[in-house]
């Protein structure tokens, strides 16, 4: 019964991590755009190259200057 003393503390620990990620996935990695076309706006992940628009399905090519070309 010692081996598992450590596992509740451990699912908590673990439970905080995912709480920080999700949090940080969020707020702070994402980029605030306004579609072009439906004028909808949306966050897209930092990461992302293509995005596109969940409203209206319009693609857009983020460049790596942090330009953006769409339609």
């Amino acid at each position: 019964m010692e081996l598992f003393a450590w596992l509740p503390s451990l699912i908590l620990f673990g439970g905080c991590i995912y709480v920080i990620y999700l949090l940080l996935m969020k707020v702070v990695l994402v980029r605030r755009m306004d579609c072009q076309v439906c004028l909808y706006s949306f966050n897209s992940p930092l990461g992302k190259v293509k995005v596109v628009c969940p409203h209206c399905g319009a693609q857009y090519i983020i460049r790596k200057d942090k330009t953006v070309k769409g339609p």
